[in-house]
């Protein structure tokens, strides 16, 4: 035990001091000081150096830091983490909203890159790149016959983004060979991909994550929501895993008066910092239902605990993934970074709503969705199990509960998890083959048209017989409605997605059962 101690220590001060050593040759402007003025530095610098300059055999001290690190972090809470200057560089695109790259998303159809969509306003589509198309080669780089991953030809993109690309295509029929000069640009990325008016009074906004712009997307899509004659938001927080806490705090000041706490963190010194709404936000009385799930975390609850324990908002759907940690980030000089936990936050009745962990059992904690789906919480209101103990009252006498994520105020049951699991994988390749197979009669079919031709077709009939699958009836239904939602995003864009998989979706139709009004488009369809 006490040379397992002694090697997580050991660990833990590599990890800091090389981040510390790397820093200061780089002179950056923050440094991080493990043991101010103290001998136990200068010790363990001794042993660095003696490992390096003395050891028997050449050690490559770069890869002993990733492995001690990673173990000494799964010691600690599941949220406090090593993250590799590669993982670094991807969370980096996603937070800062945009990317340097050229603006497709492929498909591996066989041996060869093929593009399936082409990111509007990109370097892609001012070249003249079309969906369909085959790509062979990327600069000097063979890229066909391969076999490559996804994430491999996203690597050769990547190291040729400095400078403009030369591609080899070639057309779906495979003939009218062509070469195509593509220069690298910032490619954006939304977090916020859907803001539509479901009827005349009623709107709908998606937040995918909190990233950098946020903010500032959400403002903007509110105030053009508002000018279509929103009186009534859903704001859909499903599957947002989280991002900045100054951004979820933004959000949520657009829907709360001035003064109303928002939420507070408490660090280790159990110094409690509180955070207010400023009374500027745009939608402070109108009628608001939140959309949650097992996947909404972190910032994302923060948002809805806030709304509902200021009984400003209904919240609809099913138990949060229950994060209340905060997570301060320090580089360590070489593009990697640790993520350490410095404090925890608690909605404005005062609970914190991290879920239970046990220190060492990561894998047990990241994986309890499994728990929650085998013990029936996804599918009914009985099976959440709160702690009286950790009972709470808003301001209008709602109970709420603490430990272990924001319980919604109404539930809506997971629909059908185990065809999920089964077929979906399927979907998105069945979906990319047809399409490019059908892509001249396919072009000539609007958004609108689509669902006729796609029961004319019996396109989900030709999905079963590909899976050698025999449907029950419960199975049809829902596969079926499932995969034309996959063949609308792919043909016309998340907007033409949204409205046609909004008016079926289980949490749009509770909210308008609540309301007691007019169902979804009920006007547009007259």
């Amino acid at each position: 035990m006490m040379k397992n101690k002694g090697l997580i220590i050991f660990g833990i001060s590599i990890a800091l001091l090389a981040g510390i050593f790397i820093g200061s040759q780089l002179n950056f402007s923050y440094t991080y000081k493990l043991f101010p003025e103290s001998n136990a530095e200068m010790k363990l610098r001794r042993i660095i150096h003696s490992i390096e300059k003395d050891y028997v055999e050449e050690v490559n001290m770069d890869s002993i830091l990733e492995v001690v690190t990673q173990k000494v972090f799964g010691q600690l809470d599941p949220h406090s983490t090593y993250i590799s200057k590669e993982e670094m560089q991807q969370i980096k695109e996603e937070m800062e909203g945009h990317f340097r790259g050229i603006g497709i998303r492929f498909h591996m159809y066989h041996d060869t890159v093929t593009i399936a969509d082409i990111i509007p306003g990109g370097p892609a589509e001012k070249a003249g790149l079309k969906a369909g198309d085959r790509i062979l080669t990327i600069n000097s780089d063979t890229v066909y016959g391969k076999f490559y991953t996804p994430q491999n030809i996203a690597d050769i993109i990547k190291k040729y983004a400095s400078a403009q690309i030369k591609l080899s295509v070639c057309s779906l029929s495979g003939k009218h060979l062509r070469e195509v000069l593509v220069e690298p640009g910032n490619v954006n990325l939304t977090s916020v991909p859907v803001s539509v008016m479901l009827d005349s009074v009623t709107g709908y906004i998606r937040i995918q994550r909190f990233a950098k712009n946020t903010a500032d997307e959400f403002h903007s899509a509110l105030l053009k929501l508002k000018q279509q004659g929103m009186k009534i938001l859903a704001l859909d927080l499903r599957g947002n895993s989280g991002g900045y806490l100054d951004m979820a705090d933004r959000v949520a000041d657009e829907f709360l008066p001035e003064g109303k706490l928002i939420y507070s963190t408490k660090s280790k010194n159990k110094e409690a910092v509180e955070t207010y709404a400023t009374g500027e936000g745009e939608f402070e009385t109108g009628k608001l239902f939140v959309l949650v799930d097992e996947n909404s975390a972190s910032a994302s609850e923060l948002v809805a605990g806030a709304l509902q324990d200021q009984d400003r908002a209904t919240i609809i759907g099913r138990r949060t993934y229950g994060k209340g940690l905060v997570q301060q980030e320090i580089n360590l000089g070489d593009g990697s970074a640790i993520r350490i936990t410095t404090a925890k936050y608690y909605t404005p009745t005062g609970r914190c709503i991290q879920k239970p962990y046990t220190k060492g059992h990561k894998d047990l904690y990241m994986y309890e969705g499994v728990t929650r789906l085998y013990n029936g919480e996804l599918y009914n209101k009985d099976s959440i199990h709160v702690n009286d103990s950790l009972r709470f009252t808003t301001p209008q006498g709602k109970t709420v509960y603490g430990g272990g994520g924001i319980v919604p105020d109404v539930f809506v049951p997971k629909e059908y998890s185990e065809y999920h699991s089964v077929i979906i994988p399927g979907f998105e390749d069945f979906t990319f083959r047809y399409i490019d197979s059908h892509r001249e009669e396919l072009s000539r079919i609007s958004a609108k048209e689509f669902p006729e031709y796609y029961e004319k077709t019996g396109i989900c009939n030709e999905f079963f017989k590909k899976n050698n699958e025999e449907p029950t009836e419960l199975m049809t239904q829902y596969v079926c409605r499932s995969l034309i939602e996959y063949f609308i995003r792919q043909l016309y864009g998340m907007d033409a997605y949204y409205r046609l998989r909004l008016p079926e979706d289980p949490m749009i139709k509770k909210m308008y059962s609540l309301m007691e009004t007019k169902k979804p488009y009920e006007k547009d369809e007259k």
